[in-house]
């Protein structure tokens, strides 16, 4: 994710803290996200991550790394990579042992899933490595 100030930067597209609508999400007729396997895709370590999310100065580490050097790898939380509560109306819900989704934890507005995963961007530190 792109870095702003000490934090990730929040924002819609794929290089930053929160989904898109409606390729990661897709409301509702009534606005509303539900719990299920849609959401903002995370993986356990940099070296699950596809070769285009990791930035290409960390080829070292992720073996054909293509992403751009203004990316950071973000990490969130010291826990396994299982289904989990991750923040308050967050689940992570992995679909594989290298990707999963964090994910509404109930029935809620689009804008309401897109502040709680706001809500978690203090607790988001680089970690490349």
């Amino acid at each position: 994710m792109l870095l702003e100030g000490d934090h990730p930067k929040l924002g819609s597209s794929a290089r930053t803290l929160g989904v898109r609508v409606p390729q990661d999400i897709e409301p509702d007729a009534n606005g509303d996200v539900h719990l299920g396997p849609h959401g903002m895709s995370v993986a356990p370590s940099l070296r699950d991550l596809p070769v285009q999310w990791v930035p290409k100065r960390l080829r070292h580490l992720r073996e054909g790394a293509i992403g751009p050097d203004t990316s950071k790898v973000w990490c969130h939380g010291e826990g396994k990579f299982e289904a989990a509560i991750v923040a308050p109306h967050l689940v992570l819900q992995p679909d594989r042992t290298d990707h999963g989704t964090v994910a509404p934890d109930a029935t809620m507005q689009l804008a309401a899933y897109e502040a709680a995963l706001a809500a978690t961007r203090p607790d988001w530190a680089i970690d490349e490595s």
